[in-house]
């Protein structure tokens, strides 16, 4: 399932979506809510917002859904700086057990992360294809931050998406 996500007080709102073919597949809503720190859209809204931003969503307390979820803020700190490097997230089981997604920002004409891209499904169809989907995903978020006037649009992906395996 594809889904186009904006965050909201520490949470991701689901604002469009294309549900897989699949018969087995995450169950989602238009309008729906996850919370930011523990799906793929969440983490890669989350890592390019400023301090103050970050800081509500600590302040908020980071809740427990399984035992993946990122609940010690110094761990989700470091995991945002590796989604700003990479560009991309990935979240495995964070939030529902046997989920998992990839997601990238996307930029307004002002630079800004203004909404994130993502595919969620089984973890047994994403894990394997994290190197792949991440860059798909981010082309696509390139893509449409272009057309929204980026002007850091069209940026080459790192060399390390393709070499990357999630464990």
């Amino acid at each position: 399932t594809v889904h186009l996500s904006v965050c909201d007080q520490g949470e991701v709102v689901y604002i469009d979506k294309v549900d897989s073919p699949n018969p087995i597949r995450l169950h989602s809503t238009i309008g729906g809510r996850a919370p930011a720190h523990a799906v793929a859209s969440g983490l890669a809204f989350l890592a390019f917002q400023d301090a103050a931003t970050q800081a509500q969503v600590w302040k908020e307390g980071l809740r427990r859904f399984t035992d993946r979820t990122i609940t010690a803020p110094g761990r989700l700190r470091r995991r945002l700086e590796e989604i700003r490097r990479d560009g991309y997230a990935f979240s495995v089981g964070a939030w529902h057990h046997g989920s998992a997604g990839v997601a990238a920002p996307i930029r307004s004409h002002t630079g800004h992360v203004v909404a994130v891209l993502s595919v969620a499904g089984p973890a047994e169809r994403i894990v394997g294809r994290v190197p792949e989907l991440a860059g798909l995903v981010r082309a696509a978020a390139e893509e449409i931050s272009q057309a929204l006037g980026d002007p850091t649009a069209q940026r080459p992906l790192p060399a390390r998406i393709a070499r990357r395996r999630v464990t």
